[in-house]
């Protein structure tokens, strides 16, 4: 057992009683506000997948509808200037 753990332990252990009721209440508030964060950021992350999946579409859907303008330009320009040197 960790030593500030067992430290902290026996202080507890050796409050009186309705000091003991008020510490095991905060634990559990404690408790209870780590699975609420939990949840939070679940649910964030399931926020963030579901808006990066609409995302995507839009990406597609706006690739979609420039590419046929962006091959155009390319074709006019190779044609008027030759293909790019990329070396």
């Amino acid at each position: 057992m960790d030593k500030t753990f067992r430290d902290i332990l026996h202080a507890a252990l050796a409050l009186d009683h309705d000091s003991k009721v008020v510490l095991v209440e905060r634990l559990a508030v404690n408790l209870s506000m780590d699975k609420e964060s939990e949840r939070e950021r679940a649910k964030i992350r399931q926020d963030i997948i579901a808006g990066a999946k609409k995302m995507n579409d839009l990406y597609l859907e706006e690739t979609k509808a420039w590419y046929p303008l962006e091959e155009e330009v390319r074709l006019k320009y190779e044609a008027e200037n030759g293909a790019p040197d990329l070396e």
